[in-house]
């Protein structure tokens, strides 16, 4: 009885760590911070992984949520993944129709995304020289 006990806390704890989410990412998402966020019954997860299929309604909607806190450095990191994984052009046909408030919420989210990256081909750099189309549609 004590084993089956063992077995199943065992089981409970390794089944709370699974990162189904972050599994396209180059780094583990915090799900706490993201733990209450819905987008049209979806979550910050579904988000993420519906974007990285090439989902262009999740794609929109994951880069114009507009979050704070550490949950926003991360979720900068995710959109400039989500940008270099399907370039540039495709990213931002992806945007069609933002409006100033969502672009102003994109390029925040950016910006804090740049901070915190441990990308070699994003560190230290700005948005402007990595992303010039992204950074003119933001811009204007």
């Amino acid at each position: 009885m004590r084993y089956f006990i063992i077995i199943g806390l065992l089981f409970s704890l390794l089944s709370c760590n699974l990162d189904n989410c972050s599994s396209k990412l180059n780094f583990k998402l915090d799900y706490h911070l993201f733990d209450d966020i819905k987008v049209k019954n979806r979550s910050y997860c579904d988000l993420v992984n519906d974007s990285f299929s090439g989902d262009k309604s999740a794609i929109k909607d994951l880069s114009t949520l507009q979050l704070y806190d550490f949950a926003s450095y991360q979720h900068g990191g995710v959109i400039l993944q989500l940008i270099e994984k399907m370039g540039e052009q495709d990213y931002v046909e992806s945007l069609v129709g933002l409006n100033q408030e969502e672009k102003v919420i994109l390029k925040n989210s950016l910006k804090a995304g740049l901070e915190f990256t441990e990308s070699i081909n994003l560190k230290g750099k700005n948005l402007e020289e990595l992303f010039p189309i992204v950074d003119k549609l933001i811009s204007s």
